[in-house]
């Protein structure tokens, strides 16, 4: 982990109720959201990045897509802070879950059961 970062910085908890009303104008997800829901789905199993995108693409019915572009400085950032590692294989990175990132998703349950039922409710 870079001596510059520290775990949680960006990540942090997320005091805040969401409504329906969010899902109907501007930002869908914050950029702390998206890097809960990756943690969230790398406690599934170890994935690419792209995968990552189609699972979120899937789980929202289409809704939240977040681009390439989103993702893998996401997963650059938490591989940083120690949440998870890379490994690469055939020029593909497949980052998975360590320990310390699912510790900050244990702490931070919550929040992450909610983005999970907000995408079940977007395609409810």
């Amino acid at each position: 982990m870079r001596k510059d970062k520290q775990p949680g910085h960006r990540l942090r908890e997320h005091g805040r109720h969401r409504h329906e009303a969010n899902f109907t104008r501007g930002r869908k997800f914050s950029s702390d959201d998206l890097q809960l829901m990756l943690l969230a789905l790398l406690e599934k199993q170890p994935s690419h990045g792209y995968e990552l995108v189609k699972e979120l693409d899937s789980r929202s019915g289409g809704y939240w897509k977040p681009s390439p572009g989103m993702v893998y400085p996401a997963l650059t950032y938490i591989q940083e802070i120690g949440y998870a590692s890379v490994s690469v294989s055939s020029n593909k990175k497949s980052y998975a879950l360590l320990p310390e990132g699912l510790a900050f998703l244990n702490e931070h349950s919550h929040q992450a059961e909610e983005l999970r039922a907000m995408l079940r409710h977007l395609i409810a």
